[in-house]
């Protein structure tokens, strides 16, 4: 019986022992590859400032490879012969062209470039290769006889392809005797990828500033004027859609485009201030990847000069006694009735207005994000007012965009415009985490340590009573 209590025992202690251990060793395992994870998604490839015959390349995205290749002295066509995943590919490219290899690579994968000039019949072999100099505008070494070449057009015809450049290289070939080898201005080649329908789009965005000395140029000091403000724009001379820009910052959404496009973009004015650039702005979009600002200064209209002396002020209107005034609400449609009910409140956005009185000049008129009321406006009695909201993308109006309404009674009226997201009321999602959590596993901490105690308990019992 002793020996089977001793034994029982040990065996209790050996377990506790191996949970306690096995639980302890995944956890710190999980937390080094969470670490590792997070160390290898920092990892980026670097472009390499030079290269021998051949060069690995590593590629920072997926994509097809295209190689462009430009010849300085003369017109002789270059073979490259390009191994991927141990498969070599030929292609034979003449000055002034590209090549879209059919070689789709993969994030972070890489091709081995081996490059050669036919000379005689045979090809021969090129010498070596740096980065561009002269902060990348040109091709060669400074100070020798040949002068380094401009290159800024090339670069930039890539560029205007709207993908990015792995590698730029400024190669020497098989020169003759008395010319140096590493001249690096024999010709050019740039290995980038072929173009995908979205490389082939332009961006635009409208900046609405504060013009303080209303000169229309923004200066350092001239930031956004705080408030919303209403623009529409035009696509190759087409429909008009509208476009605001935010209080805060001044600026609209970033609008994409394809290449190309031209747009015009129009500003509606603003009672209390004065327009200091152009209201309407044409621009094309012309380069791939770039985004094209629109800028538009105001100026707040100073309050109206003091009479001159001997002179009666002309009394401003007041509202109550007989002017009356507007105010444009908007609220969020729940049940997409057309009528604002108990609990329908704001949309949580900007949203821009026109208004006229007596079809007179466009104003504007904003409810911001925070509030689902705009400002109060006064007219006279008599006056006919229209009213008209801008859309946005992704709402649908439930009331109607266009209120027009003679205001012959001194009180406030309200003009209620009601919208719903087209895909629902959803609540916000909540944003991933990186690196993701390791699901838990090995053994649960509280049987680790249920076990240890169990076993210290059992082991301190053998040590005292000597079983």
């Amino acid at each position: 019986m002793k020996f089977a209590w001793k034994k029982l025992l040990w065996i209790g202690v050996i377990v506790v022992t191996g949970l306690v251990s096995l639980n302890l060793s995944m956890r710190t395992y999980l937390s080094s590859l969470n670490r590792q994870e997070a160390f290898i998604a920092q990892a980026q490839p670097e472009e390499l400032t030079s290269g021998t015959n051949p060069t690995t390349l590593k590629f920072p995205k997926d994509g097809e490879v295209r190689i462009y290749y430009w010849r300085f002295d003369s017109w002789t066509n270059r073979k490259f012969e390009l191994t991927y995943q141990e498969t070599p590919n030929v292609f034979e490219i003449s000055t002034g062209n590209y090549k879209d290899t059919g070689i789709n690579i993969k994030a972070q994968e890489s091709l081995t470039e081996k490059i050669s000039a036919k000379v005689n019949d045979v090809y021969q072999p090129d010498f070596n290769w740096q980065t561009p100099i002269n902060d990348g505008k040109q091709c060669g070494v400074s100070g020798l006889a040949d002068p380094p070449v401009n290159i800024e057009a090339y670069v930039k015809e890539v560029n205007d392809n709207g993908e990015p450049i792995v590698s730029t290289q400024c190669w020497s070939d098989w020169d003759t005797a008395g010319e140096p080898a590493s001249d690096y201005n024999d010709f050019l080649v740039i290995f980038s990828y072929k173009p995908t329908p979205s490389s082939n789009k332009a961006y635009f965005q409208i900046r609405k500033f504060n013009d303080l000395n209303g000169d229309g140029d923004k200066d350092s000091n001239e930031g956004s004027p705080n408030k919303t403000w209403s623009f529409q724009y035009s696509i190759n001379d087409g429909d008009w859609k509208a476009i605001n820009t935010a209080t805060a910052s001044g600026l609209s959404a970033k609008t994409t485009m394809n290449k190309g496009t031209k747009v015009e973009v129009e500003e509606f004015t603003k009672s209390g201030w004065k327009i200091t650039t152009p209201k309407n702005q044409t621009q094309t979009l012309s380069q791939a990847g770039h985004t094209y600002t629109f800028d538009f200064g105001n100026q707040r209209i100073s309050a109206s000069p003091s009479p001159e002396p001997g002179s009666s002020p002309s009394p401003s209107p007041s509202p109550g006694a007989n002017q009356p005034t507007f105010v444009i609400e908007k609220f969020l449609d729940a049940n997409k009735n057309g009528v604002r009910e108990t609990g329908e409140g704001s949309t949580n956005r900007a949203w821009e207005f026109t208004y006229q009185v007596n079809g007179g000049q466009e104003e504007s008129y904003t409810i911001e994000p925070n509030g689902d009321a705009g400002d109060t406006i006064t007219v006279n009695i008599g006056d006919r007012v229209k009213i008209q909201e801008l859309g946005q993308e992704g709402w649908l109006n439930t009331t109607g965009t266009v209120v027009e309404q003679t205001l012959n009674q001194s009180k406030n009226y309200k003009f209620y415009f009601g919208n719903y997201p087209v895909n629902g009321i959803n609540g916000a999602s909540p944003t991933p985490n990186f690196p993701p959590s390791q699901p838990s596993t090995g053994a649960p901490t509280w049987l680790s340590v249920g076990s240890a105690g169990l076993g210290a308990t059992l082991l301190l019992v053998k040590l005292l009573f000597g079983f």
